[in-house]
């Protein structure tokens, strides 16, 4: 069993718990601040992961992310010293029936964030890597034999 006073957090997870904070409270202000209903539905039906994919998306310059293996059963490698881009993964357990997380507190409230933030902790992460990060299998093939 881990001491958690000698545990420490993966630091692309910690990035990625305050990304997730950050767009949830993003989310939840644009429903509060939208002018018709078909805008607050559009803001209250985005996923956290949909909101870091577009960001991802934007700062990348593309948007074709696959895993690991989706890029290798498309027959590309990933290239040396490319990092994924990290986002959530499925849910491991379900949260109490009925418990909201930070209902009732203000938007940024700081006991609000804390509790979005152990939200996350039922959360894996899933790395993904886009199609600038990858390179035909064959390549290595010739490669070596050149």
């Amino acid at each position: 069993m881990k001491n958690s006073s000698k545990y420490k957090e993966n630091p692309r997870r910690v990035e990625l718990i305050n990304l997730s904070v950050d767009m949830r409270l993003l989310r939840n202000e644009s429903v509060a601040n939208a002018k018709s209903e078909e805008e607050a539905s559009f803001w209250a039906s985005l996923r956290i992961n949909d909101m870091i994919m577009l960001l991802y998306q934007k700062k990348a310059g593309t948007e074709d992310f696959r895993t690991f293996s989706a890029w290798l059963q498309a027959g590309f490698k990933i290239k040396k010293g490319e990092r994924g881009w990290i986002i959530w993964g499925q849910k491991r357990s379900a949260p109490v029936p009925g418990q909201s997380v930070g209902a009732g507190l203000a938007p940024g409230h700081p006991q609000q964030v804390d509790e979005m933030t152990a939200e996350y902790k039922f959360f894996p992460t899933c790395y993904l890597f886009n199609e600038n990060q990858v390179e035909p299998i064959n390549n290595q093939f010739h490669e070596e034999n050149s």
